[in-house]
């Protein structure tokens, strides 16, 4: 299938089971299209938990049959809603009217009033995605191209398990990353869930459908958030309001700290879910005046965190801020009385806390297992040597990591910003947005540099659950700029244009429209030259082989034909990134994240990972004898071992036991090369015969280093090794054609289970232990630890 069709369908996967429930639970039109990406979520993330604590599989019919569920509960709540607003004899439509002082058609798909904004949306959505998925395509096998980038690598394995197994729930993800222990874990899955819907459904890889999601969920939700923003940002569906929603969208591409450096870092989930936070934002605030939409905003704001649970700080405290600086002041019904004042405002916290409380509770079982990985998320630190009033000027120009790539000067945007927000808030009395966007700049600045306590103490508690790094917790702060300078020139364009001339109106509105049309064009030109450069960056400067190449392909493709590939596991060193070859091609990697999994000191992962060169070594002495490391290999399953360096990160030192040690351990064979790529077979997992048909002439690109003789390594044999070789083959004599034959090493006697180096000197009394006391012998030492054991 073809990129742009695959693309298509990827939107509908991600939108239409959202719009379907949205609109049959109350909402109208446009909220039902604007809240479809982050209520579809809300639906995949409740079904892929739910379907995880019972044995049904998590794929197009499972999910098609939850979303059903969904909707009747969806339609039996608009029906009820309906019921008790004909019985107290306020309609919905009658009381939205007044509420917002517009007609019947107002929210419907018939409204006028959002034409402007959802050109601009559009227009928005085709500028980002048109020039990603044209990277996409140039990139080496296009979008089936591996993104050699850290989380990307475990985003990738999550879709393949989920298509392999339809196990996608957020709290089962230690079946994938504790491969030995199985380690309870969370993460959060709605995102992969969408997109193992959409390798199915479009028929395209796991890989491919994880590039598609990464690309399209934030090229979408981005310029939808920021034009609702700016039209929450005036609070009124006017003509200036419905500029501000249209210009909005097409500016957001033009700031890096958003989509572009929020795909090229990898954290595609936490994009998504911040990209769509201002959608959920915008659509709580809509709630008071309209109660009707709560059922979808539970479900956005579900989706929304199951996408990545950080984005929530974004809402709750704009919220927070909007309701006690401007709802508590106008209440969302005009108050008739004393009671009255009293009564619409506990309503309108009411429907807020209420809805809020709905969504938590849903999600209360992912949250309470969540919480106790809350820790290594706190854990996370990237400060820069940077002064107090540095930090700031760079929090508040979008200088965070990465930016220096584009080559762009933002602080125009956010001089119009600037303006933008002090004409709101004189026309508007607006005045949450602007402490909004202070209190990003000061949690983005407190990452970069850590302020002195309490303040540095009150920041850190939302930057802490942003991994404290100063790239993501700008990225609110930029939605609120694009919005602002949307506002500004919206406002600028209506007073040039005769807008406080209402004899006019007519003339003035169709002037301003036009005006407007024109600076979108000149901005959309602007941003796409602009992005030029950083954009091609940003999408596909870590699409170049650094760490998985054609060579690493060519072996996935090799090794998966070979015996027993798929029947174990396929041990390498995670700081590789060989682990690709699972959702490649479903080869079972031991490691499938780059990420260290959750085991103890003692376990079978760290003795294979640390002392790979004892395979076959023999256990004390007994040649013939299995060590610890021999067991781990049988315990883990581990058919081969895969060396491909270089490393991922810059830090992480080279592993000569792996990537030349192996060459001469006796318990593994080398079976394929290709330049930096070596595959061994664990002899004790094969026959003779097998590694041997592996070995043969043509299946390695690069010839193998020929194998001893047993001839040759009798000869080169102690007495001991001799005698248990000889036993091996035989009854103790090799004819000539035997000692001419390659000789693979197995270890025959299973390990007898000595609890130490120590305790086996002991019994040969080799051990002399030097003590400040003098010398102990290896039977004194056996015998003081015979009375140390209970």
């Amino acid at each position: 299938m073809g990129m742009v069709s695959a693309a298509a369908i990827a939107v509908a996967v991600f939108t239409v089971p959202g719009l379907i429930v949205a609109w049959l639970s109350g909402a109208r039109g446009q909220w039902a299209v604007a809240a479809s990406l982050p209520a579809t979520f809300g639906i995949y993330g409740l079904a892929s938990w739910l379907f995880g604590l019972t044995d049904i599989k998590f794929g197009v019919t499972s999910a098609a049959l939850f979303t059903a569920g969904i909707a009747v509960l969806a339609a039996l709540w608009h029906g009820a809603f309906f019921a008790y607003r004909r019985r107290t004899r306020r309609n919905q439509e009658l009381e939205d009217s007044a509420a917002e002082g517009v007609d019947k058609r107002a929210g419907t798909l018939l409204d006028p009033t959002w034409l402007i904004p959802g050109a601009g949306m559009l227009g928005g959505i085709l500028l980002i995605l048109s020039r990603s998925l044209d990277l996409l395509g140039r990139a080496t096998q296009g979008m089936n191209n591996i993104y050699q980038g850290w989380d990307v690598h475990w985003h990738a394995s999550v879709v393949r398990y989920a298509v392999e197994t339809g196990v996608v729930s957020s709290t089962r993800m230690g079946e994938l990353q504790n491969t030995e222990t199985l380690a309870k874990m969370y993460y959060p899955t709605a995102w992969h869930a969408g997109a193992a819907l959409l390798a199915d459904l479009a028929n395209i890889s796991p890989i491919a459908a994880t590039n598609l999601t990464g690309l399209i969920i934030p090229a979408v939700g981005f310029p939808i958030s920021v034009g609702l923003l700016a039209w929450r940002f005036i609070g009124r569906r006017g003509l200036t309001a419905q500029l501000a929603a249209g210009l909005a969208p097409v500016i957001v591409g033009g700031l890096p700290v958003l989509y572009w450096i929020g795909h090229y870092v990898g954290a595609w989930p936490y994009v998504a879910a911040v990209a769509l936070s201002g959608i959920v934002l915008a659509l709580f605030m809509s709630l008071p005046y309209s109660p009707v939409r709560s059922f979808v905003g539970a479900l956005a704001f579900i989706g929304m965190v199951q996408l990545h649970p950080s984005a929530a700080t974004i809402v709750v405290l704009g919220l927070a801020l909007w309701w006690l600086l401007h709802l508590l002041w106008a209440p969302a019904r005009k108050p008739g009385s004393v009671k009255g004042h009293i009564g619409w405002r506990l309503r309108d916290i009411g429907i807020l806390a209420a809805t809020g409380v709905v969504g938590a509770l849903a999600l209360l079982p992912q949250i309470l297992i969540g919480a106790e990985q809350s820790e290594e998320v706190k854990a996370f630190t990237a400060t820069e040597d940077l002064t107090l009033n540095e930090s700031l000027q760079n929090a508040m120009f979008m200088r965070t990591r990465h930016f220096d790539s584009f080559y762009l000067n933002v602080e125009t945007w956010v001089w119009i910003a600037a303006a933008g927000a002090v004409l709101v808030l004189l026309w508007r009395r607006n005045l949450w947005a602007p402490l909004f966007w202070i209190f990003s700049i000061y949690s983005t600045a407190n990452a970069l540099r850590p302020m002195a306590d309490p303040w540095g103490e009150w920041f850190s508690l939302v930057g802490s659950l942003h991994y404290n790094t100063a790239h993501r917790l700008v990225m609110p702060a930029a939605m609120f700029v694009v919005a602002g300078a949307a506002v500004g020139l919206a406002i600028i364009i209506r007073l040039i244009t005769g807008g406080p001339l209402k004899k006019f109106t007519a003339v003035t509105s169709t002037l301003a429209i036009l005006v407007t049309a024109g600076t979108a064009w000149v901005i959309q030109d602007t941003v796409r030259t602009g992005i030029e450069r950083g954009s091609a960056w940003a999408i596909n400067s870590a699409r170049d082989g650094r760490l998985v190449n054609d060579r690493d392909i060519k072996a996935f493709d090799w090794l998966a034909k070979q015996p027993h590939a798929y029947e174990g596991k396929i041990f390498s060193n995670p700081d590789e990134g060989s682990g690709w070859m699972y959702a490649y091609n479903g080869l079972p990697a031991f490691y499938k994240h780059y990420l260290w999994p959750n085991t103890t000191l003692e376990s079978h992962t760290n003795s294979l990972y640390w002392h790979p060169m004892r395979l076959g070594q023999g256990n004390f002495e007994q040649f013939d004898e299995a060590n610890r490391v021999d067991d781990a290999a049988h315990g883990l399953g581990v058919n081969f071992i895969y060396i491909s360096p270089p490393n991922f990160w810059g830090f992480q030192a080279p592993r000569p036991d792996f990537e030349t040690g192996l060459l001469n351990t006796p318990g593994v064979t080398p079976v394929y090369r290709d330049h930096q790529v070596t595959i061994y077979a664990v002899n004790a997992e094969f026959t003779d015969t097998e590694i041997m048909a592996m070995r043969a002439p043509g299946n390695s690109p690069e010839q193998l280093p020929p194998l001893r003789t047993k001839g040759e390594v009798v000869a080169t044999m102690n007495p001991e090794m001799k005698s248990a070789l000889m036993d091996q083959y035989l009854d103790g004599s090799l004819t000539m054609d035997e000692a001419e034959q390659p000789y693979i090493h197995r270890p025959t006697i299973p390990n007898r289970g000595r609890d130490s180096h120590f305790e086996w000197l002991a019994e040969q009394d080799q051990l002399k232990v030097m003590t400040t006391d003098g010398v102990k012998t290896g039977d004194s030492v056996a015998a003081e630890q015979q009375d140390a054991k209970p």
